[in-house]
């Protein structure tokens, strides 16, 4: 006949390492996921910025082509060498 012999003892640093090691486990977690949050947020306000900035840009773009645009006038492209292209004028749309 054998018997066992239970050890508290040893439960009871099998409970501990087992807590410590969760404890450990939940603390990189954190810090993993709130270095994570925190990069996400800078890149996000990075590329608002950068939003802005094009937004900006396509405006100013734009009210510089409709400026073009207003003060474009027949004798003004003649002077910049352009002529009419007379009669034959015509567009061809190729299909496939």
């Amino acid at each position: 006949m054998s018997t066992k012999v239970f050890k508290l003892e040893s439960v009871q640093v099998k409970i501990f390492w087992l807590a410590l090691g969760l404890l450990v486990f939940g603390l990189v977690s954190y810090i993993y996921f709130v270095n994570s949050i925190v990069f996400n947020l800078a890149d996000r306000e990075k590329l608002g910025r950068a939003r802005s900035s094009v937004t900006l840009e396509i405006g100013r773009l734009e009210m510089d082509y409709l400026s073009l645009a207003r003060d474009l006038t027949i004798e003004r492209a003649y002077a910049m060498g352009f002529e009419e292209a007379g009669p034959n004028t015509s567009f061809v749309v190729a299909e496939r």
